[in-house]
């Protein structure tokens, strides 16, 4: 009974982590519009490299740079996780890979220690 108790008590506190996370990027998104625009935010990668933008950089660098650092984040808090961050291009015709009032999803998985159900994911959505 208390296994039981403590494997669903640590359910839960990934299912937090990943709450957390979701927000934190979706909370960047929102707040560096232009390198949303420019497409910066859209990865479908696991891992990611770190830009150097302790100088100058534009806003899509420093958009790549966040999604590295979630990434990161992801990684060093949920078991096997793995982040995934999407757009559909709300206006094709103004040459911007995520254009204003565009919709980003934003994915994270990870293995739950759960073993009824052993692989956990989150989505959310945002309009940008």
């Amino acid at each position: 009974m208390q296994i039981f108790a403590l494997n669903n008590i640590d359910t839960s506190l990934h299912r937090s982590h990943a709450t957390i996370l979701a927000n934190d990027i979706a909370d960047r998104i929102r707040a560096n519009a232009p390198g949303a625009w420019a497409g910066g935010y859209n990865h479908d990668l696991l891992t990611g490299n770190l830009n150097n933008c302790s100088s100058e950089c534009s806003d899509y660098e420093y958009a790549t740079n966040e999604v590295s650092e979630w990434l990161e984040l992801i990684k060093s808090h949920l078991s096997s996780g793995k982040g995934q961050i999407s757009c559909v291009d709300s206006d094709a015709t103004d040459l911007l890979p995520c254009s204003n009032n565009s919709v980003h999803t934003i994915m994270i998985s990870w293995k739950d220690v759960n073993k009824s159900k052993p692989n956990a994911s989150m989505i959310i959505s945002l309009r940008q």
